[in-house]
């Protein structure tokens, strides 16, 4: 589907202030019936779905039947594929499809290279969340029940990226497995990306070969040179027009390659968000089985694989961001995260509050340098901050303790109370004052807008569910509850109903983020393929739906709230109707862009900011680094330690930092210099997501 140049755009980020609660209609439950259309088609079950999908629950089933069915043949019930040279499987059984693309956008060659460029990729987030949303759809909507064999399998995965190279039983999970290496005698992580993209290369013209040193080992790149000399795989349509050269410069230039002689090795250390992420599906099973009594077994499987989930709290804590520490390790973190939290670190440090920030992996620079070519290391060797990897944290915070899976004595440990507290006001006061300004900066690894909204709309939905019944078991979780909530019904809601686009002559809503509406014709015009509309638009109806539902436990009913919009209500209505026509429409593409390397084209880079804290992975300083005019050529980082008065760090932003200005917008994804970057696209997750928003919506009509 190509929509013309003249589609109305919507402004990349801005949020309004909220309208009076009085001036809204509201709308008192139960919903009115809907509307049913005209044209009616019956589509055999199964069978991709048109634009002329009817409106009627009875259709709807079908489409979530067909939904549950896309997902489940996207799953892995086999390890196949071998690696060459390698005993392990390159796709491993239990995963569900997920595929690393490269965001390049702009003229034909370039879409050809987004679409065309492209390895699996096993990963523990993918069949984590496609999880978590086939069992919300199936407890709290109208959702088809998972198997449990089904879930046997992902958890089967799991299991294997628990973290082995730790000396003690722990819940933290990694981005690839750990397998056992008998030269070295120990647990290591299987330098998954490493093999697998070795097979995108395989039929590669040596010319694009050469731009990949970092990532393929130099034997076999000289092989694979020799191997493909004289082939061109990529040739033909568009991208017959264009020189190997020219392809080449363009993969070189993107962040993610500026950035290979700055990374030791694609293997990196156990991650909050992943191991968060994973306690929530814990917590999942568990209010699974008390709600609906079954999946006892796949729960008992993952109490088994977490006999000490005080694991994770602990590394929680000890690898927080605390910018007023005189802890190095503490109080030093990535430029780039430094840049983006400023305006909040200001105003802490103006009221002398104490902070401790959630960060991503759990790892210091002290336990990683000096760093050596394979070793376990973070991606630019210093922590940071993300919003959404912070939600994810706190619904697996909440979820954990609400369920009974954890005990509420957790949150009387004042470390875990401050993260609670500071992790949820960050995130509140960057959506009301910061967010729209550096998206790219506050959503470090995650940059789908919706998807953020939906992480937190989670926590807010499990919140709500339990206040209703009890007081929250700590003072915390009501401080916790009432400032999302505020942030969820006011701006978040504000934002999506304003950003919402109506289909011309149609009563159908949708949402665009940015893979694929970055395109354009050889005259120049603008192309919106909506390559992530079908995963967008479910995102933004179930975050809505989780902000102004409440799902009742004892009558297993959920109702929107008594205060709810008829513009609430009206735009989650659209999205539905949308989806009922789109959810399987083949002029969609189902991707996403749930996940991406926290390099984003050139100008995103955190040799780009103000930093005060340069060092080599040897551990030597760099010196002078404000005279340089171009990178060193040995690794280092550039990280920003303790805190910078705004007086001093306003002028460090007048500098150049390596002969370049920092850069002080952010013009969106698709725009030059800032695309280019390594994205990572399910569509089992987009299904899922698409199952969940029209389970929900069926509980609610």
């Amino acid at each position: 589907m190509i929509e013309p140049s003249q589609a109305r755009r919507v402004v990349l980020f801005q949020i309004k202030k909220p309208r009076p609660r009085q001036t809204m209609k509201t709308r008192t439950v139960p919903v009115p019936s809907v509307k049913v259309l005209v044209l009616y088609t019956v589509l055999a079950p199964g069978l991709l779905t048109a634009a002329t999908q009817p409106w009627d629950r009875a259709s709807r089933h079908r489409l979530k039947q067909t939904l549950f069915q896309e997902i489940s043949k996207r799953q892995v019930l086999e390890g196949k594929a071998a690696i060459p040279h390698s005993s392990q499987p390159l796709q491993q059984k239990g995963v569900y499809d997920c595929k690393v693309r490269f965001n390049f956008a702009g003229e034909c060659w370039k879409k050809e290279l987004r679409h065309r460029l492209a390895f699996f990729d096993n990963n523990p987030f993918v069949p984590i969340w496609v999880s978590l949303l086939l069992l919300e759809a199936h407890v709290y909507g109208r959702g088809i029940e998972p198997s449990n064999q089904q879930l046997f399998l992902s958890l089967g995965y799991l299991n294997t990226t628990i973290d082995k190279t730790r000396d003690y039983d722990n819940s933290l999970i990694g981005f690839y497995p750990y397998i056992f290496d008998d030269a070295q005698q120990k647990f290591v992580m299987r330098k998954v990306f490493v093999e697998e993209i070795i097979h995108m290369f395989e039929n590669l013209p040596p010319a694009l070969l050469d731009g990949f040193r970092y990532i393929i080992p130099e034997p076999l790149r000289q092989a694979l040179v020799i191997q493909n000399k004289g082939n061109n795989s990529l040739g033909g349509g568009c991208l017959g027009d264009v020189s190997d050269e020219q392809i080449r410069r363009e993969i070189a230039n993107s962040g993610f390659m500026v950035m290979q002689y700055h990374t030791v090795s694609p293997v990196f250390p156990s991650d909050s968000d992943d191991t968060f992420s994973w306690l929530g599906l814990g917590a999942m099973l568990k209010i699974s089985r008390d709600q609906r009594n079954n999946f006892a077994s796949p729960l008992q499987a993952w109490l088994e694989m977490n006999s000490n989930i005080s694991s994770a709290f602990e590394a929680l804590k000890t690898y927080a961001y605390r910018p007023f520490s005189h802890d190095s390790n503490s109080n030093t973190i990535d430029s780039r995260s430094y840049y983006a939290l400023r305006s909040f670190l200001d105003q802490a440090k103006a009221a002398n509050n104490d902070v401790a920030l959630v960060t991503t992996w759990f790892q210091n620079i002290d336990e990683e340098l000096p760093a050596k070519a394979g070793e376990i290391t973070m991606p630019t060797f210093v922590n940071d901050v993300c919003l959404a990897v912070g939600a994810n944290v706190l619904y697996g915070i909440v979820s954990t303790v609400l369920s009974g899976l954890v005990p509420p004595e957790v949150l009387d440990d004042p470390d875990i109370e401050r993260l609670l507290y500071n992790t949820s006001s960050l995130i509140d006061h960057m959506i009301h004052h910061d967010f729209h300004e550096r998206q790219d900066l506050v959503l470090f690894y995650y940059p789908p807008r919706n998807q953020f909204f939906f992480f937190l709309s989670r926590s807010l939905f499990l919140l709500e569910m339990f206040s209703r019944e009890s007081d929250l078991v700590r003072p915390v979780l009501s401080d916790v509850h009432s400032t999302i909530k505020r942030c969820l019904e006011e701006n978040v809601t504000d934002y999506l109903v304003h950003h919402a686009r109506k289909k011309e002559a149609s009563d159908t809503i949708y949402f665009d983020d940015f893979l694929g509406d970055g395109d354009i014709t050889e005259n120049g015009d603008a192309i919106r393929l909506g390559e992530d509309r079908i995963f967008s638009t479910s995102m933004a109806a179930s975050a809505l739906m989780y902000t102004w539902s409440v799902f009742d436990r004892s009558s297993r009913s959920l109702s929107w709230k008594p205060d709810v919009s008829e513009t609430v209500i009206d735009t989650i209505e659209g999205c539905i109707r949308w989806l009922s026509q789109h959810a399987t429409d083949p002029s969609y593409k189902p991707w996403n862009a749930f996940f991406s390397s926290g390099r984003k084209g050139r100008h995103n880079l955190p040799f780009w900011y103000p930093a005060n804290r340069f060092q080599f992975i040897n551990g030597s300083r760099l010196s002078s680094p404000e005279t340089q005019a171009e990178l060193p050529v040995d690794m280092f980082f550039a990280a920003m330690q303790g805190y910078v008065s705004r007086v001093e760090y306003e002028a460090m932003l007048t500098r150049p930092h390596f002969g370049v200005r920092t850069p002080s917008s952010f013009p969106g994804y698709n725009a030059e210099g800032w695309n280019s970057f390594a994205i990572w696209s399910s569509e089992a997750y987009t299904y899922s997501a698409a199952l969940l928003a029209i389970s929900l919506f069926d509980q609610l009509s």
